[in-house]
């Protein structure tokens, strides 16, 4: 009998208290879900910890009500999220042909299929110096690059044939090979680059490769610690998987939402990232939902309806 009387009251309660919990939904728009998820994590915490008027079967059923839908929202936003995440995974793998092949397979198609160095300067900052500087020191080994000791070879006998006396370096000889090619790249600079692509199409294609995967990316890897940066972006990513499939529950799933949009890549927070695909998403943005006043939001009002003592 009792079970019965406090079902009837539960019904009433909810008929005459209940606000319309199901406004916190999915929106289609990342900045509108995440303002919904401020709010939900609020009022669902608010609701676990203070104190309640009203049965506790109503409490539990508005509580599963709100994990419902914080796990919709969750599963929305990491939809909106994981392309970029996963975008800047891709663009920062840890294997030297795979970083190549993502970072500038384009460029060096174009390059070699049009036979013009000048497309590799768009792959630096400072390319005409950086490539330069990568000929006279990045080839430690000119055994390395297949065909460049016999490009050097020919490049020496030619340079012996109209040098004016004894000439100082042995074609045969690896060492001063080494020294020619240094000096080479050392004189012509940029140049040599044009004078490689005359010779062969798969010299420059090698030494353009080895370049890019021996010295390039090993800069690269070591100025920006880049395995703890990368290991964390891929947590991060995994972390949205587990979200869109609703595998991390309430209210775990709040936590590791706002772990995820605060991560860091090598020079700043991964939210650059997330504003070049939403650019309403943004620090300033966060920061204001942030700093949401629950009592003038209305929200506070919205808890003591339901029966929240605050």
């Amino acid at each position: 009998m009792l079970d019965i009387i406090e079902q009837v009251i539960d019904i009433c309660e909810s008929i005459l208290y209940e606000t319309d919990w199901y406004r916190l939904k999915p929106e289609d728009d990342l900045l509108s879900d995440l303002q919904n998820i401020y709010e939900l994590e609020y009022k669902y915490s608010m609701l676990k910890s203070r104190p309640f008027r009203g049965t506790g079967m109503r409490r539990e059923r508005i509580l599963a009500k709100m994990e419902d839908q914080a796990l919709d929202l969750c599963e929305e936003i990491a939809g909106f999220l994981l392309p970029v995440y996963e975008g800047w995974l891709y663009i920062h793998p840890l294997d030297p042909q795979e970083w190549v092949e993502h970072r500038y397979g384009e460029f060096i198609k174009d390059c070699l299929r049009f036979r013009d160095p000048a497309y590799l300067y768009d792959i630096f900052t400072e390319p005409r110096n950086i490539l330069a500087k990568a000929l006279l020191d990045g080839v430690e080994d000119l055994g390395g690059v297949e065909g460049l000791c016999d490009f050097v070879k020919l490049m020496m006998r030619e340079d012996k044939a109209s040098y004016g006396g004894p000439f100082p370096w042995n074609p045969e000889d690896s060492k001063d090979r080494q020294e020619y090619w240094e000096e080479q790249a050392d004189s012509f600079g940029m140049e040599l680059w044009d004078i490689v692509f005359n010779y062969s199409i798969d010299l420059a294609e090698a030494l353009i490769q080895y370049l890019l995967e021996e010295v390039v990316f090993v800069e690269w890897l070591n100025r920006w610690n880049l395995e703890s940066v990368v290991e964390d972006i891929k947590r991060g990513a995994e972390t949205l998987r587990k979200l869109e499939n609703k595998a991390i529950p309430v209210p775990r799933c709040f936590a590791e939402l706002n772990v995820v949009i605060n991560l860091t890549h090598t020079n700043g927070p991964m939210l650059d990232y997330v504003n070049e695909h939403f650019p309403d998403v943004d620090a300033k943005a966060l920061a204001n939902l942030s700093a949401l006043n629950p009592g003038a939001m209305g929200w506070d009002d919205e808890l003591r309806e339901m029966g929240v003592e605050i």
